[in-house]
């Protein structure tokens, strides 16, 4: 089954269980009790199970915990053998079912239809208790949510860096904007780190194109582009920490940077997912090309360097570099980089342009 998967289904799978809810779960099993003998209540009720053991995904959890029996491996994702979403995506033409919560719909239609039979039966025979199931689900429908706050705290975050941003949206020069973890997330299969929301708040008040991406759909020719890349295939390189770059690759690496009119690298320092590979990150920039420029925020920001060798950095502190002891502004002495003529723009590829992805 997996090999015949991989012939029309390019990525992982993954899961977001939703549930439908306690006041309808428990009237659907009454309507369901109720109303057994009646025409198509069985199907119904075979409709809500096969949706609710498909909607839990390919691994069961319980108590906030996975596990995982009967494990298999496919595309690097853990899933158990017993689970019926495991089989299902790898039916032909139905690998596209990413999510397995929306079966959670289908079902939700059975479950509402056989909760519709349980009041009917109330209303005739225990008005009473009719009310009271009623009164729970108005208290359930206002209070959904409230209990997963404490799970799942809900973050504040600026809408502006400008402290951070203004040297960039000084720039006029259109360049690219890296952010360090970098990465292309959304829906499975992703590509790189996860990085720090805040990075796509600055691409709209600076103007400059942004490297890292979040989109609902990532086609697998995008995700081949990036990595023909040399700058973008080095970076994830480190980033995984699977092999060093050689020195051809940075080379190779360095002149893409300058094809594909990468400007500046924002290094997030304080984001969890950058600790293991920071030391060599501070050697792979002026490798490719990179000096550093300033501090602001917790960022550390790099800025190409035109011409010449990159100006080694080493480290000045925990995780930061060397000249971020003696400076955490940008300098006004610092030339600002100027909107290139048409004759200085260096001549680019169609293998360097950065890859786009399209809705």
């Amino acid at each position: 089954m997996a090999s015949l998967a991989a012939l029309y289904y390019h990525g992982r799978g993954g899961w977001v269980v939703i549930g439908y809810g306690l006041v309808v779960s428990v009237a659907a099993l009454a309507g369901l009790v109720a109303t057994w003998r009646r025409p198509g209540t069985r199907q119904l009720g075979l409709l809500w199970l096969g949706c609710t053991l498909l909607a839990l995904g390919p691994v069961p959890w319980i108590f906030n915990r996975a596990y995982h029996p009967l494990a298999l491996q496919w595309h690097g994702v853990a899933m158990s053998a017993l689970m019926p979403f495991t089989w299902f995506i790898r039916i032909p033409g139905l690998g596209n079912f990413r999510e397995s919560a929306r079966f959670t719909e289908f079902g939700l239609v059975a479950a509402a239809l056989l909760a519709g039979a349980a009041v009917n039966w109330l209303s005739a025979r225990a008005r009473p208790v009719l009310v009271v199931l009623l009164m729970l689900g108005i208290l359930e429908a206002g209070w959904s949510g409230n209990l997963t706050t404490r799970m799942w705290p809900i973050g504040v975050m600026p809408t502006a860096l400008p402290g951070l941003d203004a040297p960039i949206a000084a720039d006029h020069s259109h360049s690219i904007v890296v952010d360090i973890p970098f990465g292309i997330r959304g829906g499975l299969p992703v590509t790189g780190r996860p990085f720090p929301p805040e990075s796509m708040v600055l691409a709209t008040a600076d103007g400059h194109p942004l490297a890292d991406g979040y989109a609902s759909r990532i086609p697998s020719a995008t995700l081949a582009g990036i990595d023909q890349r040399p700058f973008y295939a080095a970076l994830l390189r480190l980033q995984t920490g699977l092999r060093p770059n050689t020195s051809a690759q940075l080379r190779a690496a360095r002149r893409s940077v300058r094809l594909m009119h990468i400007g500046w690298v924002l290094v997030w320092v304080h984001s969890p997912t950058i600790r293991r590979f920071l030391p060599g990150l501070w050697r792979f920039l002026p490798g490719t090309g990179f000096r550093f420029d300033y501090q602001a925020d917790g960022v550390s920001v790099y800025r190409r360097v035109s011409g010449v060798a990159g100006v080694a950095s080493g480290p000045g502190g925990p995780g930061e570099p060397a000249s971020v002891a003696s400076s955490s502004r940008p300098s006004a002495a610092r030339p600002r980089t100027r909107p290139r003529s048409p004759a200085a723009s260096p001549a680019r590829s169609s293998a360097d342009r950065p890859a786009r992805i399209r809705a």
